[in-house]
């Protein structure tokens, strides 16, 4: 994202990814590492890109049941996902 937006500013409040990311497996640590990692960059990519209301970087880290799921693909242009159940 950081890359994108620095190459294609009509990007800038166009574009956003939205991560719904499950928490999994928070007690090992390099999980928490990882966690920690993804909160950083978008933060940093928020406060490098972000005007009034509008965010690139968007992260819902919960447990989503697919109904909440597919309530965002009719508003996606891209759309990817990895699995649905961690293991």
């Amino acid at each position: 994202m950081e890359r994108l937006l620095e190459q294609r500013a009509d990007l800038r409040g166009r574009f956003t990814f939205v991560e719904l990311a499950a928490p999994s497996r928070t007690i090992i640590p390099q999980y928490r590492q990882l966690n920690a990692d993804v909160e950083r960059v978008a933060a940093r990519v928020n406060q490098r890109f972000s005007e009034g209301s509008y965010r690139p970087v968007i992260v819902l880290r919960a447990h989503h049941e697919p109904p909440r799921v597919f309530r965002f693909l009719p508003r996606r242009d891209l759309c990817y996902v990895s699995s649905l159940h961690d293991g």
